[in-house]
């Protein structure tokens, strides 16, 4: 074993050697906000209960599991990834100072903590959220909570955890709380979230990573029944289910799909830094969350954004391209748009207060594309704001904007054929929300020849996700819309240059 650690201590510190030198596109972080390599130290084993075997130098196949970066030349194309699972992402906050690798393939990350999975089978959701800016019960049970980990114990529960599944593991000198969902308010509410809660830097940090409950139920049938009079056709869980099935999680016997959403969340927190940052960050791509908060008294309003920026492991000048039209191109004009529309009301009302939030959710991030989707809602007054988004696919490779028409053959008519499919599943959709569709509605709202029908789109690994805002389609209390579009549909017609040349239509 001895000789087992003295190995891993090498290629430790060679990891760190290498990580410290500048490569374009892949610079280390520098000032304040940035990672800064330090050598492991006192906190080796500070996260414990997870499975270690698979990070030492040797996994259990016997490959080596070191992320390193192998420099094969002066030109940051030519790099070569060596030794790193394949299209892993380095998530990173300045804000509340913390960093994990996650992997990205056929998952979407979101800033919003409780955005529930719309389009993949996993979904990683990101909260980070002021304690000072929380309010009212909010507030109260944070500090509560905060308080409690501050002392190593898990405090009030306000998720409805799995009390099996409760723990506190320290983190460098931060303690975080895990625990899993898998359910809430009544008996025909079946979630699968694995949580973990933490205070730092002023900021309270909600990692969730959530699974496709149909797709888990139907590989474990056996801990599922039908209440057909409370919960109609849905699955529910049967007596004992959730205690059961849980043991079968953690002895590793779950069906593959739910080993997956258990282990990928390991995973994830076996590589969490807080503050003391000592794992090897070369040679990832890094989503950089970006948090804009400001609440003026004398105008009554609050503005609170999260946006992602992007540093590629393949490509240079992320900031004069895709950042710049995240921020400077896009957010920055919303937010003195609503600052210019609140200071023109010549009405005032004491009990009023203004809002612009921003969520987003990246459902795409390769060395070849961006795709991520911006959820804006400002509320002005009246019964219900009004959200509205704005997608953004960006290929790296090309450093342009991708429109649909790129992703096709010349005279495909691939509009005709994303309308037609959308108009199927949106039916199909509303009938499931118990909405009477509007057949009419719905051919006006995906017409092709309308210019702005399809104009809202993701580029995401197994599919065109197609979003439709309220009133698109349907009437505001139907909500709004996304429709997946499989690759299969347009076999033959793609455009074997762009940017989705790497995803087989087959899927």
């Amino acid at each position: 074993m001895r000789y087992i650690l003295i190995f891993t201590t090498i290629l430790i510190i060679f990891a760190m050697l290498l990580s410290s030198c500048s490569i374009e596109g892949v610079d280390n972080f520098t000032s304040g906000e940035d990672i800064q390599e330090e050598t492991p130290g006192k906190d080796q084993e500070s996260n414990e209960n997870i499975d270690r075997d698979k990070y030492d130098n040797k996994d259990p196949d016997g490959e080596s599991s070191g992320y390193l970066l192998s420099e094969t030349s002066d030109d940051a194309d030519s790099q070569e990834i060596t030794g790193r699972p394949e299209n892993n992402l380095m998530f990173y906050s300045g804000e509340a100072n913390f960093a994990f690798v996650y992997p990205h393939n056929g998952l979407t990350l979101s800033s919003y903590s409780d955005w529930e999975r719309e389009y993949g089978d996993l979904s990683l959701n990101v909260s980070i959220k002021a304690v000072d800016a929380l309010e009212g019960v909010m507030r109260d049970t944070a500090i509560d909570e905060r308080e409690a980990l501050e002392k190593g114990d898990f405090g009030p529960d306000s998720s409805f955890s799995l009390e099996p599944s409760r723990k506190v593991i320290n983190t460098g000198d931060v303690f975080v709380k895990e625990f899993l969902v898998f359910g809430r308010y009544d008996i025909c509410d079946v979630a699968f979230e694995r949580r973990a809660v933490f205070y730092n830097n002023g900021y309270q940090v909600l990692i969730t990573l959530l699974a496709d409950k149909d797709k888990i139920a139907e590989g474990m049938e056996e801990y599922f029944t039908y209440d057909e009079v409370n919960c109609l056709e849905e699955k529910v869980w049967a007596p004992d289910g959730k205690d059961d099935f849980y043991g079968q999680l953690v002895s590793g016997q779950a069906a593959s799909f739910a080993l997956e959403w258990y282990e990928t969340f390991d995973d994830i927190m076996y590589l969490l830094q807080i503050n003391d940052f000592k794992g090897a960050s070369a040679g990832y791509s890094r989503l950089i969350d970006k948090r804009y908060f400001e609440e003026d008294e004398k105008e009554k309003y609050i503005i609170d954004i999260a946006y992602p920026q992007f540093q590629s492991a393949y490509a240079g000048g992320m900031d004069e391209s895709i950042n710049k039209i995240i921020y400077d191109e896009t957010i920055d004009p919303m937010i003195d748009d609503f600052k210019e529309e609140i200071l023109s009301y010549d009405y005032e009302d004491i009990n009023l207060r203004y809002f612009l939030a921003i969520d987003y959710q990246v459902v795409n991030f390769n060395e070849n594309i961006i795709s991520l989707c911006l959820d804006i809602y400002p509320y002005m007054g009246g019964a219900h704001g009004m959200l509205y988004f704005e997608t953004i696919n960006f290929d790296i490779v090309r450093n342009r904007l991708i429109g649909l028409k790129d992703l096709f053959e010349p005279g495909y008519d691939y509009a005709g054929t994303i309308s037609e499919y959308c108009r199927r599943d949106l039916i199909r959709q509303m009938k499931e929300r118990g909405f009477q569709p509007d057949e009419e509605w719905i051919e006006d709202g995906t017409d092709p020849d309308y210019t702005d029908t399809l104009t809202s789109f993701l580029v995401a690994p197994y599919g065109i996700i197609m979003k439709f805002p309220a009133y698109q389609v349907a009437p505001y209390a139907a909500g709004d819309f996304s429709v997946t579009v499989p690759y299969v549909l347009f076999e033959g017609f793609m455009d074997p240059d762009s940017v989705i040349k790497e995803y087989a239509v087959s899927r």
